[in-house]
């Protein structure tokens, strides 16, 4: 009788189960950023840099300190996905890996992941080009 109650709300609407993230192995390695768009618009960035480790995304805008945020990278239904920031404050993105591009666009803090690899106008969206400059970063 239960198992039969239970197959039943299943078929008849029950809440999904929630979403399990499949982690995967993040793009680690030092990323010279080539380009830089926020909202939409391109910021000028000279000698910038990002490097992944295994849970860290570390970004260096020369002659600022660097700026150090917890990084998590998973591919849940197919769909590159990362989480960046400390707890609370984390901004949530998606990615895209093309032989030595890394394209990374996130949103702001407590918003909507995107569901593109996009930061159009009005979005308040971050999107990082970046290009591979060595296989290994800090972890």
């Amino acid at each position: 009788m239960v198992v039969w109650f239970l197959a039943g709300s299943l078929v008849i609407g029950a809440p999904a189960l929630k979403e399990v993230r499949q982690p995967v192995r993040p793009p680690v390695g030092v990323w010279a950023v080539q380009s830089l768009v926020w909202d939409g618009g391109t910021v000028q960035v000279t000698g910038g840099r990002v490097e992944i480790g295994e849970r860290s995304f570390d970004v260096f805008y020369p002659p600022g300190p660097p700026q150090t945020y917890l990084a998590e990278f998973s591919f849940p239904g197919g769909t590159p996905r990362v989480d960046i920031g400390p707890p609370g404050e984390v901004t949530k993105g998606v990615w895209r890996l093309e032989g030595d591009e890394l394209t990374v666009c996130v949103a702001g803090v407590g918003a909507d992941r995107p569901d593109t690899v996009a930061a159009p106008k009005g979005s308040r969206r971050t999107l990082w080009v970046l290009k591979r400059v060595a296989d290994r970063g800090r972890d």
